[in-house]
């Protein structure tokens, strides 16, 4: 029988209020937003920046929140500074320009003081979205990302004792969410990665401990900013 990994409503359950130092926070209740639906089941929502709308992935998996070009010509912003970074294939270097974004929306709830990133090249991440809003920018507040009803809930506060032992624990690694994989005898870290609609990914280099039902084929997939070889098959339980 193949290996399935089911996640349910909530795929972040413990507050975020022990993240770094970030954004500044604004609300005062609840926040419901619907999913946009765009191609796989990735959570995109609707966000306003300045008197302008558009389409960000709430992204689990993203360092940094990311904007397009045409963010940047739309609302005039001054670049601060243009730094060098890696792609999500860690293989390529990118330029990438800075900005700082006096405030950014989701509904009543309000980001201020955001610093988000312009890859080089960057128009657009398809016509799906425009921008990528790091989770860790969500200081002191409980998100629920509810796949089955396409709702994404925004509370401030933390976990009720009650819920906190229904939780599955995670650690917070390079700022990004990860939790132990067990799969056969192997026990590994993973990074949730909502952004992320492929699947799970390993290590190629594990591909010797598994038990596949044949020889991993080279398939492609996409990352928000770059494209890669995975060899792809499925683990037999």
């Amino acid at each position: 029988m193949p290996l399935t990994l089911a996640l349910g409503a909530y795929l972040l359950v413990r507050s975020l209020q022990d993240s770094p130092a970030g954004p500044t926070v604004e609300t005062l209740r609840r926040v419901e937003l619907p999913m946009i639906r765009v191609r796989g089941n990735t959570p995109v929502v609707e966000v306003k920046i300045g008197e302008e709308k558009y389409r960000f992935l709430l992204d689990t998996g993203a360092g940094a929140t990311l904007i397009t070009s045409t963010i940047g010509k739309a609302m005039h912003l001054p670049s601060e500074d243009i730094l060098t970074a890696g792609d999500g294939s860690g293989k390529n270097q990118l330029k990438a320009k800075q900005y700082h974004l006096k405030a950014l929306q989701l509904g009543h709830f309000t980001l201020h003081s955001i610093v988000a990133y312009e890859p080089d090249g960057m128009n657009s991440f398809g016509n799906d979205f425009q921008g990528i809003l790091n989770v860790g920018s969500l200081s002191g507040m409980l998100l629920t990302l509810d796949f089955p009803r396409r709702k994404v809930t925004l509370i401030p506060g933390k976990l009720t004792d009650e819920k906190a032992a229904l939780a599955i624990p995670y650690d917070v690694v390079n700022g990004l969410p990860s939790v132990k994989l067990h799969i056969a005898d192997l026990s590994i870290d993973a990074t949730l990665d909502s952004g992320s609609d492929g699947g799970v990914a390993i290590p190629h280099s594990l591909e010797a401990t598994l038990k596949l039902d044949g020889k991993p084929v080279v398939g492609q997939f996409e990352t928000s900013n770059c494209g890669s070889n995975c060899p792809e098959s499925t683990l037999i339980s």
